[in-house]
């Protein structure tokens, strides 16, 4: 009998926390980042950073290019040993190019990263805060290619970015 009642309560007590409504929110974090001042800084940050490596593989094109049209231009009288010195030249040039446009990429990435990490930690803290404060069962990451349908009354991102000025201050 004793084991009968230990079941019995154990279902309704079960039953009584389905019952209760679940409530999503939902978050578009990169708009959120996006949206903070320390996003924006971020955000300017890599623009300034971008910009100066993009001036760099600029001049190493023009560079590039200066010394394909010569290559055109006086190739036709030299001997064929010089051909294939300045043709190997103009490859590693190439590449050394190539190389530097794959270092800037990886680069950038971490740089960007190192940026965001700190940012998205705290808006991490800023959502758990929200969503305790609004009683939420689930917050989701609601990026317009990630969440095909979102309530205006579901999205929290703008009191994500609020709750995230207010700790970053401190």
């Amino acid at each position: 009998m004793k084991l009968l009642t230990l079941f019995a309560a154990i279902l309704f007590a079960g039953l009584s926390v389905v019952a209760a409504e679940p409530k999503f929110g939902v978050v578009d974090m990169q708009k959120a980042i996006l949206a903070t001042k320390a996003g924006k800084s971020a955000q300017a940050t890599m623009k300034s950073e971008i910009d100066k490596r993009k001036k760099k593989i600029d001049k190493m094109r023009s560079d590039f290019e200066t010394m394909q049209k010569d290559f055109q231009k006086k190739s036709i009288a030299w001997s064929d040993d010089l051909k294939a010195q300045k043709a190997g030249e103009l490859q590693r040039e190439g590449m050394k190019i190539q190389e530097e446009m794959y270092k800037n990429q990886q680069e950038l990435q971490r740089k960007e990263l190192s940026l965001k990490k700190p940012i998205i930690d705290t808006l991490r803290a800023s959502i758990s805060k929200v969503a305790e404060r609004g009683k939420y069962t689930m917050i989701l990451e609601g990026a317009e290619d990630k969440v095909l349908y979102v309530s205006k009354s579901n999205d929290i991102t703008d009191e994500v970015v609020k709750e995230f000025e207010k700790i970053n201050k401190k």
